[in-house]
């Protein structure tokens, strides 16, 4: 009996080890997200991003920035989504109007902020697993451009809704 537990809990532990990524097609205002180093949920949010963050890193984000007012004291692009709900669920989203999910790119170079606004598309969280991970795809509008992916996001307890 020993040897068939070891073994199997082997598995389980190594399917739960993908960790997090995500692929963007696409520019927004001739910016793109390509080097991806951070993909993340948690409260309302998913957040992908080429900044190399950890979950104390995201405080952050939060629905509604300032136009042109730095958010954070380093260079970053961020795709973000946010949920009209308190947490993120599984489902399709559109993401056109006063749709119940919202998409945001954020670029912040050299101390100057810029936010642009999903117009339509939509946003797919196809499994979701409270507290561990959220994956998908998704493709956004904006009148700057549009991106499309997918993504595999790993839980942060810091991402809340401010």
């Amino acid at each position: 009996m020993r040897t068939f537990v070891i073994p199997t809990a082997l598995v389980l532990l190594a399917a739960g080890c993908g960790g997090s990524y995500a692929v963007v097609d696409g520019e927004v205002a001739g910016k793109g997200l390509t080097d991806i180093n951070t993909v993340m949920f948690g409260g309302p949010f998913i957040i992908i991003s080429d900044a190399e963050l950890d979950c104390l890193d995201v405080a952050f984000v939060t629905r509604h920035y300032s136009q042109g007012e730095a958010v954070t004291d380093f260079d970053f692009r961020l795709l973000q989504f946010a949920f009209s709900d308190p947490e993120v669920y599984s489902g399709v989203f559109n993401l056109a109007g006063e749709a119940s999910v919202t998409s945001k790119y954020l670029v912040q170079n050299d101390g100057a902020f810029a936010e642009y606004r999903g117009r339509e598309g939509n946003l797919e969280v196809d499994d979701y697993v409270e507290d561990q991970l959220a994956l998908g795809i998704f493709n956004v509008s904006f009148d700057e451009g549009s991106l499309e992916g997918e993504y595999e996001a790993e839980w942060c307890r810091n991402l809340k809704d401010n």
